[in-house]
C-alpha cells in the first residue's frame, strides 16, 4: 500500500511540475495517467543523469535533452536559459491551441509531444527536433494556411513533417534542424556557403532517395532551422538574401536562439527567418 501511495504522490508531483512550468503545454497535451507515468519514468532517469553530471563535472546537462530533464534542472538548479526555453515551448502551445482544431491538435500531440518531448531516449533525444518543428508550425499556421497532416509518408517511405494546404494546394515541409552551428568558425561567405550546402544537399539526397518522379499530389520543400549563435552573421546579411533563393526546393533559412530584451533584461527565445533576424529590433540583444 505504501508503494502505491508513493507512486501516486510521484505522479501528482510530476503533474504539478508540468503545470507549474508548462501550463499551456499541459492544457494542449491533456495527458492520460499512463502518459504521466511515462513522463515520471523519464523524469527519474533524467534525475540520475543530472545528479551524475553534477558529481562528475559540477554542471547541469544542456537543454538538448528532454523536457523531463529541463523540469528537473528547474527543480534543483533553476537557470534563466532553461526557463526561457520552457516559456518558449509553453507560449507556442498556447498559440497552437487557439489556431488548430481538435483533429490537428491530436496529430501534433501524437507526432511531436508524445514522440519527442516526453520520451525515454535521454542519450538520443529528439526534443530539440520537436521544438523546432513546433516553432515552425506555429510560425506557419494562419487563416490562409491550414495543417493537413503530420508525418506524411513519401513514395520511398520517408516521412515529411507537415503537409499544409496553401491556396488550395498541398505543400509538404520537412523541417531540418541544424544544431551544430558555430558562427565563430565562419570567416567568409564561402565558409557559410560550404557549411549550408553540405548539410542541405545531404539532407535532400537522403530525403528524396529512390524517388524517380516529383510527387504529383503535393509540392516538397525543405525548411532548415539553425540553432545556436548568430553573432558573426550580421556581417553576412546580403549573403542570406541571395542564399535564400539558391535552391528551388529549400525554404528561406530560419533561426531559433536566445536573446536578452534590453528593456527589461529578460531572456527570451526567438524563431524567425535569418535574413529578417539580422535586422533585429533594437529592443533585443544576443546573449
Amino acid at each position: 500500500m505504501s508503494n502505491i501511495n508513493s507512486d501516486k504522490k510521484q505522479i501528482i508531483g510530476i503533474t504539478n511540475w508540468i503545470k507549474d512550468f508548462l501550463p499551456d503545454l499541459y492544457d494542449f497535451w491533456a495527458p492520460s495517467e499512463s502518459q504521466i507515468q511515462k513522463v515520471l519514468k523519464a523524469f527519474l532517469i533524467g534525475e540520475q543523469k543530472v545528479l551524475k553530471a553534477f558529481k562528475e563535472k559540477g554542471e547541469v546537462l544542456t537543454i538538448d535533452n528532454t523536457i523531463p530533464i529541463m523540469l528537473y534542472q528547474m527543480k534543483i538548479a533553476p537557470n534563466l536559459r532553461t526557463k526561457a526555453m520552457l516559456d518558449f515551448v509553453n507560449e507556442i502551445c498556447k498559440n497552437l491551441k487557439n489556431k488548430l482544431n481538435d483533429n490537428q491538435v491530436n496529430m501534433v500531440k501524437k507526432n511531436i509531444i508524445n514522440e519527442q518531448f516526453f520520451n525515454l531516449e535521454i542519450e538520443n533525444s529528439r526534443c530539440k527536433t520537436g521544438i523546432g518543428e513546433l516553432a515552425y508550425l506555429n510560425h506557419m499556421i494562419s487563416e490562409d494556411i491550414e495543417l493537413h497532416s503530420c508525418e506524411y509518408k513519401m513514395q520511398n517511405g520517408k516521412g515529411i513533417d507537415f503537409i499544409f494546404i496553401i491556396n488550395g494546394k498541398k505543400i509538404g515541409i520537412e523541417v531540418y534542424n541544424i544544431a551544430n552551428f558555430n558562427s565563430s568558425k565562419i570567416l567568409s561567405e564561402e565558409d557559410l556557403e560550404l557549411f549550408f550546402d553540405k548539410r542541405i544537399n545531404q539532407k535532400l539526397e537522403d530525403q528524396l532517395k529512390n524517388i524517380d518522379d516529383i510527387p504529383k499530389d503535393y509540392l516538397f520543400y525543405l525548411q532548415p532551422i539553425v540553432w545556436g549563435d548568430i553573432d558573426q552573421l550580421i556581417n553576412f546579411y546580403k549573403f542570406f538574401e541571395k542564399y535564400d533563393m539558391k535552391y528551388s526546393e529549400v525554404r528561406p533559412l530560419c533561426y531559433l536562439g536566445a536573446y536578452k530584451e534590453s528593456t527589461n533584461g529578460n531572456l527570451v527565445y526567438v524563431f524567425e527567418r535569418i535574413s529578417k533576424k539580422l535586422g533585429k529590433p533594437k529592443s533585443i540583444k544576443k546573449v
